[in-house]
């Protein structure tokens, strides 16, 4: 099932980077997306990641004790209009959180902390639904290459340094509109996404391979963009 839908993406995502139109005006469009976000002592349930592009992947918690969240992200990205249906792009992301608990014990209280640096670079390819219409849905199929280091620490002693590279591959969903000729604002959410790649201690050789496949339609995750065209 993982093979079929991974065949089925990147069918969608190669047939957007060769189709063209010739009577088109070809535009370039600039945009991308930047966040940060602090939060204190979350409970009872709180996600390290909002969904962003190049946000690190975070753990889901629950717990009672104090915590602390602090995340950004930056993922610029540069695309090419090729018709009113059809838009072919790359795009870069770079990201941080840092997750600070305090666990209270009998001997005191415990720091635990959790850093995590991303990068990455994909390629992506936008189809218009409706391109008629002022407001456009769209379907974006894409593919990723992601790395990701973590460090885990215990007071200021390091438990666990993971190191992880993996292919994040999905198509997203979303609207669009023209609010004028240079500008474009775009509502995206999540759809399918499959990630496969391995994770590896620091100064270790050892692999240990891991893969998913999910879908969701999170709309408390939406992403608003803006894009200038040129």
């Amino acid at each position: 099932m993982q093979k079929l839908v991974l065949a089925l993406l990147l069918t969608m995502l190669f047939h957007g980077l060769c189709a063209q139109e010739e009577t088109f005006k070809r535009q370039f469009l600039l945009g991308g997306s930047i966040g940060f976000s602090q939060q204190d002592n979350l409970q009872p349930t709180t996600s390290t990641t909002t969904g962003l592009p190049g946000e690190p992947s975070g753990t889901f918690i629950i717990s009672d004790f104090d915590d602390k969240l602090s995340r950004l992200v930056f993922a610029p990205s540069l695309a090419i209009e090729y018709s009113p249906r059809l838009i072919v792009g790359a795009q870069a992301s770079f990201g941080s959180l840092k997750h600070e608990l305090y666990l209270e014990t009998y001997g005191g209280t415990i720091q635990l902390t959790t850093k995590v640096e991303q990068y990455g670079v994909g390629f992506f390819s936008r189809h218009s639904l409706n391109p008629n219409q002022k407001v456009k849905f769209f379907l974006q199929p894409y593919v990723w290459w992601r790395f990701e280091e973590q460090e885990i620490l215990r007071e200021d002693v390091i438990l666990s340094e993971p190191r992880l590279a993996y292919f994040d591959i999905g198509l997203g969903t979303g609207v669009y509109y023209d609010a004028s000729k240079r500008v474009r604002i775009s509502l995206a959410s999540g759809g399918l996404q499959y990630v496969t790649g391995n994770a590896k201690e620091e100064d270790s050789a050892d692999k240990e391979k891991f893969s998913s496949l999910v879908t969701s339609f999170d709309f408390s995750n939406l992403l608003l963009a803006l894009e200038l065209k040129f």
